[in-house]
């Protein structure tokens, strides 16, 4: 578990592609003087795409980049994200993951079916 920010070797946000390119710039800048990579993976509100899961399982398997931060403003495209990198990656159960990802913020049933569907 990371305690102290200067622990982190990258930040992941991810958020709707239109945004994240017009509010990150000042947040980009602070990480990079931090020391850390700052990673956008562009999520919107109704699917994600196998392609951005892919890239996530790789940000989070990525032995180098870890440990590592990983936000949205509600956590709901954070928690879509999770499914498939806690099933496929460390074993979990669907249920086991859907609870844990709720409870993180996942509330979106369109994320959450895209989300089953990769990890199928």
């Amino acid at each position: 578990m990371v305690h102290d920010l200067k622990d982190l070797e990258d930040f992941v946000k991810v958020r709707p592609g239109h945004i994240g390119a017009l509010l990150c710039g000042g947040e980009h800048m602070s990480l990079r003087r931090a020391g850390m990579e700052y990673v956008s993976i562009p999520v919107g509100h109704e699917d994600v795409d196998d392609g951005t899961f892919d890239k996530f399982r790789e940000l989070m398997t990525d032995q180098v980049r870890c440990p590592v931060l990983v936000r949205c403003s509600s956590a709901n495209r954070v928690g879509a994200l999770l499914v498939p990198y806690l099933v496929l990656g460390e074993g979990k159960s669907a249920e086991e993951t859907l609870e844990v990802a709720s409870r993180g913020g996942l509330r979106s049933d369109e994320l959450k079916r895209a989300a089953l569907r990769y990890a199928a």
